[in-house]
């Protein structure tokens, strides 16, 4: 949670998948109830606290602010969303992987690059499996 919200305002510098709604008002994630749509803007969504503050609101004061006409804000069931997001999988520990001089020292040993796609694929791919499988050479 902590890195999600750390490296948020730099979003357009990564690719960042969402996979939960986050409001646009208070930017807290929405995992159950309802979010407040707008079809008039793309991805304007609100959560049912900032959809009600935002209906005590004056008519010229709502969704758009810097607009004279108001767009009508839709309810939309949040639906999906688990309740529990543990990982189930253990944790593997390995002797490449505990130091950032480890893992490039068993990428220039194994020839793993990765300059291009093609190559990236592959080496990602062995570095996978020699975590898996340690023993083998």
């Amino acid at each position: 949670m902590q890195l999600g919200e750390t490296i948020y305002p730099m979003e357009e510098d990564f690719i960042m998948v969402h996979l939960q709604y986050s409001c646009s008002n208070c930017r807290s994630f929405m995992s159950s109830g309802k979010r407040w749509a707008c079809h008039q803007c793309r991805s304007f969504y609100i959560c049912d606290k900032c959809y009600s503050a935002e209906q005590e609101l004056e008519e010229r004061e709502r969704h758009p602010s810097n607009s004279r006409e108001t767009h009508e804000l839709h309810p939309v069931d949040i639906v999906g969303v688990p309740e529990e997001t543990k990982d189930g999988d253990g944790i593997i520990e390995s002797k490449f992987f505990d130091t950032r001089h480890a893992f490039l020292s068993l990428c220039q040993e194994n020839h793993y690059q990765f300059d291009t796609l093609r190559r990236a694929k592959h080496s990602s791919m062995m570095v996978l499996y020699r975590l898996h499988n340690p023993t083998v050479v």
